[in-house]
């Protein structure tokens, strides 16, 4: 699970093994687990704190932080 960054409060992580589609990452705090799709920043599943997940949003919105996350998990998933 290589993590990507490491915001104040929680961390952004892309899993490998068992993910399945929707192109996801992982956010993970001391209140907050849960997963957000990469194309429109929207919780998949769990639950994030609102704090971290503007927090997560700010930081994945940038072009260049999003292009980061796509590269990450198709590098990562087409290993399999």
């Amino acid at each position: 699970m290589p993590e990507i960054v490491r915001l104040s409060n929680c961390k952004i992580s892309i899993f490998v093994r068992g993910e399945h589609p929707p192109p996801h990452f992982r956010v993970r705090g001391p209140v907050s687990n849960g997963s957000v799709v990469i194309a429109t920043l929207e919780l998949l599943k769990g639950s994030v704190s609102r704090r971290d997940f503007r927090e997560v949003q700010d930081w994945a919105s940038l072009p260049e932080n999003m292009a980061l996350l796509l590269e990450v998990w198709r590098m990562l998933h087409e290993r399999e």
